[in-house]
């Protein structure tokens, strides 16, 4: 799990590498308020490029994404239900 919105680490250095990660993952958005911020990233992430993708994956050790169902993507879908998709980061 490169980001998780759930378990928030809160000594400083961890956080500093949490915040690295959901920008890595959905973009920077430091002008806008924490609310509207979460807004903006979750939009992005639906729309999260191939190549960043393959950034995330290449950071961070990554072989498989959890991705929105209408997310473009040519990796390979393991497993879909109504909302989400996984697939697998190949070279």
């Amino acid at each position: 799990i490169v980001v998780d919105w759930k378990a928030i680490p809160f000594h400083d250095e961890g956080l500093l590498g949490w915040w690295r990660r959901i920008n890595d993952c959905y973009g920077n958005f430091p002008e806008l308020s924490p609310r509207e911020g979460k807004k903006q990233m979750f939009a992005a992430y639906r729309h999260i490029s191939t190549g960043r993708i393959n950034a995330v994956a290449e950071k961070y050790g990554v072989t498989f994404a959890v991705l929105h169902q209408e997310t473009p993507c040519s990796f390979p879908m393991l497993y879909k239900d109504d909302y989400f998709k996984l697939v697998r980061i190949i070279d």
